[in-house]
């Protein structure tokens, strides 16, 4: 059996809770408690937990295009060129111009998501799927258990 850390993912932030995961480790993140409100003047003050809100996102700002707004999402980095594990390795953000890393995202949801071990080292980031200059408003936080062994 691994470690069980506890990580609140806040609805006014962009990537967050940077959590490394090395070469060889499995990771389970399952949501335990909270709600929170994205885009008050279209939502009100109703709330919404991992799942997000009913309205699908389909403007181009949103991180994830087709799924729900609010909805808590992921995004693992990680570099296929490196397989040894005593190398540290910085993660820049993604722009395009390197075919080396590679990112990829996707809904968490409520019951929970597992990502496999590989042979790279790889960087999680959580965030509530919303445009990035349209969190200033959210309100709220989600508290998500996750699993590393």
């Amino acid at each position: 059996m691994g470690i069980k850390i506890s990580r609140k993912v806040v609805a006014f932030d962009t990537w967050q809770n940077d959590i490394i995961i090395h070469p060889g480790y499995s990771l389970y993140i399952h949501y335990r408690d909270g709600e929170w409100n994205i885009n008050p003047g279209k939502h009100g003050s109703k709330k919404y937990g991992p799942e997000g809100s009913e309205i699908v996102a389909q403007n181009d700002g949103y991180p994830m295009l087709g799924e729900r707004e609010g909805c808590l999402i992921g995004r693992l980095i990680y570099d296929t060129k490196i397989k040894n594990e005593g190398i540290r390795f910085e993660y820049p953000e993604l722009n395009g111009e390197s075919n080396q890393k590679e990112s990829i995202l996707f809904t968490i949801g409520r019951e929970g998501l597992l990502i496999p071990k590989s042979d790279y080292p790889k960087k999680l980031s959580l965030r509530c799927n919303d445009i990035d200059n349209g969190v200033f408003d959210n309100e709220g936080e989600l508290l998500l258990d996750i699993e590393i062994w």
